[in-house]
C-alpha cells in the first residue's frame, strides 16, 4: 500500500513498489502544486531526469494529470519533455470522479491533439476506482520479459 496525503507535495523521493511480480512501479515526486522550495523543485527535476535517463529497464512511464485542470503550463513543459525522450509514455488523468463528463472527453481530446504520442489516457478515479483495472491490466501488457521468463 502506498501512502497518500491530500497535500501536494509528500512524495520527496523515489518509492518503489512491486507489482504482481512483475515489476515495479516507481512513485516519483510530482511537479505541480506542491508548496515547497524552488531548490526542491530544482532537485526533484533533476533526480527524475537522472532517473529517465540513467534507467535502462525503464519499460514505460506515466504521467498524473488532474483532470479539473486542463491546459496547465507544468503539465504541457513534462509531456513536451517526454516527447522527446525514447521511452514510451502514457497519461493518466485522475480525479475524473470530480469532474463532469464532458469536462473529461475535451480534457482527453485535448491532450491527443496537443501531445502527438498521448495516445492512451487512462481516465481514473482513486475513490470510486474508476479506471484502475484498465490501467493495472495495461501495465502488465506492457511490461517486456526477459527472454526465457514466463508469465504465470
Amino acid at each position: 500500500m502506498a501512502r497518500t496525503s491530500s497535500t501536494p507535495g509528500k512524495t520527496q523521493c523515489l518509492n518503489y513498489y512491486q507489482f504482481d511480480d512483475l515489476f515495479y512501479l516507481v512513485d516519483m515526486p510530482g511537479y505541480g502544486f506542491a508548496k515547497v522550495s524552488k531548490t526542491s523543485r530544482f532537485q526533484w527535476a533533476g533526480l527524475i531526469e537522472q532517473y529517465f535517463v540513467s534507467r535502462s529497464e525503464l519499460q514505460a512511464i506515466g504521467i498524473l494529470v488532474d483532470a479539473r485542470h486542463i491546459g496547465l503550463e507544468n503539465d504541457k513543459l513534462v509531456m513536451e519533455w517526454l516527447s522527446a525522450l525514447e521511452h514510451p509514455w502514457f497519461i493518466i488523468l485522475t480525479k475524473v470522479d470530480k469532474v463532469k463528463q464532458q469536462d473529461i472527453s475535451a480534457h482527453e481530446k485535448y491532450l491527443k491533439q496537443e501531445f502527438e504520442r498521448a495516445k492512451v489516457v487512462f481516465k481514473t478515479s482513486s475513490k470510486d476506482g474508476k479506471g484502475i483495472r484498465g490501467l493495472r491490466q495495461y501495465m502488465k501488457e506492457s511490461v517486456v520479459r526477459p527472454r526465457g521468463a514466463t508469465s504465470d
